[in-house]
């Protein structure tokens, strides 16, 4: 959540006004392949270089 919010305010900064005016269920249609993108290719890796060795021993001592 740390990553994914920032990410979509500053989608909804950024594409808000260009869609301002579409009905409220199509607003977020354009915002979503920039989210997935984003996710992807910038807040998951980030996030697996900060706590990569945190999150794989977490997940050893779980089985």
């Amino acid at each position: 959540m740390l990553g994914a919010y920032p990410l979509v305010a500053v989608l909804q900064l950024i594409i808000g006004p260009w869609v301002s005016t579409w009905p409220g269920v199509m607003r977020p249609l354009p915002i979503v392949p920039f989210m997935v993108f984003g996710m992807v290719y910038g807040v998951i890796p980030s996030i697996h270089r900060f706590a990569g060795g945190w999150i794989a021993r977490g997940s050893h001592e779980a089985s």
